[in-house]
């Protein structure tokens, strides 16, 4: 596993509070990853910084935080300084301007009030969800949260030397991310994985000769699924669970059929009639965490219309706060 495994929450005691301003997304970082993640810091500026895991592939997570409503991100194999890096993933080819890939801080600027966020941090990844906006209701709420990630992911080939993966939005300087929408639509929104990544990013092909392959994070089972899926999923009965795939391709080479790369370590899928509601006005247990056969989750839900009798089961995405999802 994962050494140096913390679940943190923006309750903890020291916490650190992001809200629209210059700075507070490096003092979330700065505070979650060289203080107790055993990461270090390896270039500086004004509100930029770059990061290093503690173990692993070790690449560079580059930060750059200089705007208030929104934080810039991008991965790099190798940096000799806090401008200068080589093989950067994605690239500005797949990001068609790699200054809107990162994570949104705040709903509006100017804006000085707390945000949420919750997550994970071992020594070698970190996952976060952040609430970027004031939760008012399950409709509006979950579609102000957004997920990033970045580091190893625990791959799914047979060897695989660059499985670190970065999980970010590509639209913040003038789009808002949805947690959902981020993840479910790669697979079922008409996020075309052949082309270049959805919400994602790799650092090469298994082998590393092909630098930063299309990557998008997917879901096994559906979101909003239609009427024919309803007998097998959305009236079943049944509840599916299953961990976040990370799609990827090596489109660069003429092989544009994406194959499962990793799993999105911590984070789950729910589809099913748990947690399902009468009708879209509903309120739901969103938050709510729960155990099962030793394992601790913490619930992200999605409001579900009608379920389960007539089409729409719950979705809800499940943050893993114990320690048994990032074996490497």
């Amino acid at each position: 596993m994962a050494a140096g495994f913390q679940y943190f929450t923006s309750d903890d005691v020291g916490a650190p509070g992001v809200w629209g301003a210059a700075g507070r997304f490096a003092a979330l970082l700065d505070w979650l990853l060289p203080g107790m993640g055993g990461w270090a810091i390896e270039f500086t500026g004004t509100n930029l910084r770059a990061y290093r895991s503690g173990s692993g592939n070790r690449f560079y997570l580059r930060l750059d935080d200089t705007q208030a409503r929104y934080a810039r991100l991008r991965a790099y194999r190798a940096m000799t300084a806090i401008g200068t890096g080589t093989n950067q993933f994605p690239t500005n080819a797949q990001a068609v301007s790699v200054n809107t890939w990162g994570i949104v801080k705040t709903y509006q600027t100017p804006s000085t009030v707390p945000r949420r966020y919750w997550g994970i941090r071992t020594d070698r990844y970190i996952v976060l969800i952040l609430e970027y906006g004031a939760y008012s209701d399950p409709a509006i709420g979950v579609n102000y949260r957004e997920v990033f990630v970045f580091g190893d992911t625990p791959s799914l080939c047979e060897t695989d030397a660059h499985s670190t993966a970065m999980v970010c939005f590509p639209g913040v300087d003038t789009q808002y991310p949805t947690l959902f929408n981020q993840v479910f639509d790669n697979i079922n929104g008409g996020r075309n994985l052949g082309g270049p990544p959805a919400y994602g990013a790799i650092s090469g092909s298994p082998d590393g000769s092909v630098l930063s392959p299309g990557f998008g994070a997917c879901v096994p089972f559906g979101y909003n699924m239609g009427s024919a899926h309803e007998a097998t999923i959305g009236k079943s009965g049944r509840l599916h669970f299953g961990s976040l795939i990370g799609m990827s391709n090596n489109q660069q080479t003429g092989e544009s059929v994406a194959y499962p790369r990793c799993r999105i370590p911590n984070l789950h899928q729910v589809f099913g009639p748990v947690r399902s509601v009468a009708n879209a006005s509903s309120s739901i247990v969103d938050l709510e965490e729960f155990t099962l056969s030793g394992r601790t989750f913490k619930c992200f839900a999605q409001y579900s219309q009608d379920a389960p009798a007539d089409g729409y089961s719950t979705d809800a995405m499940l943050l893993e706060i114990t320690d048994t999802d990032g074996a490497l």
